[in-house]
């Protein structure tokens, strides 16, 4: 769903129906930079032009929105032990907790809850750390662990303890890349665009090769790479590559 103001209608909706918690990730985070400064270099192209099409397709309301959610939260429901959940870790929607790495030890060791959820990679895991646990929630838009259903985690409190299960449900993915089609978005995001959809038909992670291969071609001619520099034709390069396009 390439259209942000349908997802944020679907979240506010949601809002009115459920007891619901939200905090932001990096996404949100470019966004509210790009309002406030504007001096981030985005222009119609594989680097930033998704991220502009998304920007010009909300309103400052939904940068508000965004704004007032937290990184990181303790939610404590009644007769639920408390938990701790974040996009990329406690200190940074963009850092990245993978099982059993330094800051991932670091972050649960100084956890006040016995569980945190978290994502950013959009590929699911859960590592256990004495009494302590990370669990990566996955992804219902767009999970990169080689497979195409929406995924989110389900939680269930029994016998004290916070049980977690990966749910897997199959959806019309075809008619989502038809919304990419329909919106004009190759037009703006270029060859990034085409590896998102890429990754829905696959489940791996085209945007992040994508980005690596054109980041190899151009340290051919430059030492110091700028993603937001990169030349077009060093992401057709890739792509082409990749077999993207």
């Amino acid at each position: 769903m390439p259209i942000s103001t349908e997802k944020i209608k679907l979240v506010k909706e949601s809002m009115t129906r459920f007891p619901t918690w939200l905090i932001r990730g990096n996404r949100e985070d470019y966004l509210i930079n790009h309002h406030y400064y504007k001096n981030d270099g985005w222009n119609y192209c594989s680097s930033s032009g998704s991220l502009l099409y998304t920007y010009e397709n909300i309103k400052a309301e939904d940068i508000e929105f965004f704004s007032v959610m937290p990184i990181t939260m303790n939610i404590s429901i009644e007769g639920c032990t408390p938990f701790t959940v974040c996009h990329g870790s406690p200190q940074s929607t963009r850092e990245q907790l993978l099982p059993n790495t330094e800051n991932t030890i670091k972050y649960l060791s100084d956890l006040d809850t016995d569980y945190l959820y978290c994502a950013h990679t959009h590929k699911p895991f859960t590592f256990q750390l004495q009494r302590k646990r990370l669990v990566n929630c996955a992804s219902v838009g767009a999970p990169t662990n080689d497979q195409i259903n929406a995924q989110f985690v389900s939680l269930e409190y029994i016998g004290g303890t916070l049980n977690n299960q990966l749910i897997s449900v199959p959806y019309d993915v075809q008619k989502i890349i038809s919304a990419f089609e329909d919106s004009g978005i190759y037009n703006k995001g270029f060859f990034w665009s085409k590896a998102m959809v890429k990754l829905l038909q696959t489940g791996i992670n085209y945007p992040f090769l994508l980005i690596e291969k054109a980041v190899t071609f151009t340290q051919v001619v430059s030492n110091v790479v700028n993603v937001n520099a990169i030349s077009e034709k060093y992401w057709e390069q890739a792509a082409k590559e990749l077999k993207i396009i």
